[in-house]
C-alpha cells in the first residue's frame, strides 16, 4: 500500500507559495506547477509515480485538513480527498479513477486533530 499526506503531496518538491483558502491554493498550486514543470520532468519519473499508484493495492491519505468541531458528517471527510486528487492529477495519477473503478482500497492513514496552518488554524 501507499499513503501520503493530503497536500502538498509532493513534499516540498516545488516551490509553492501559502494560500488561506482551498480556491486560492488550487489556483496557485497549478500556476506553480505550470511554471515549473521542466524542473518537475527533469526531477521526477513521472511514468513511474503513475504506475506506482496503479500497482499497490490500498491507498491512503493523511486527514489533517480543517474539520468541523462539532456534528463531523462523512462529508467532513471530502476536502483533503479531493485536495490530494487535484494534486495527484498533476502528477498524471487519477486518484479518483484509482478509488472508485478498481478494487483499491482507500483508507486515511491518520486524522489529526490540532496542529496549525501558518495562519494559526
Amino acid at each position: 500500500g501507499l499513503a501520503l499526506h493530503w497536500d502538498k503531496v509532493c513534499g516540498d518538491c516545488f516551490f509553492m507559495p501559502y494560500s488561506p483558502t482551498s480556491q486560492q491554493y488550487n489556483a496557485s498550486y497549478t500556476q506553480a506547477f505550470r511554471q515549473q514543470a521542466g524542473f518537475i520532468k527533469q526531477n521526477f519519473a513521472l511514468g513511474d509515480i503513475k504506475r506506482l499508484f496503479e500497482l499497490c493495492d490500498v491507498l491512503g491519505i493523511s486527514h489533517y485538513a480543517p474539520m468541523p468541531i462539532n456534528s463531523i458528517r462523512a462529508s467532513s471527510f471530502e476536502m483533503p480527498f479531493m485536495t490530494a486528487a487535484f494534486e495527484l492529477k498533476h502528477w498524471g495519477v487519477d486518484l479518483k479513477r484509482l478509488v472508485m473503478r478498481t478494487n483499491k482500497d482507500f483508507l486515511f492513514s491518520e486524522v489529526g486533530l490540532g496542529g496549525a496552518n501558518p495562519d494559526g488554524r
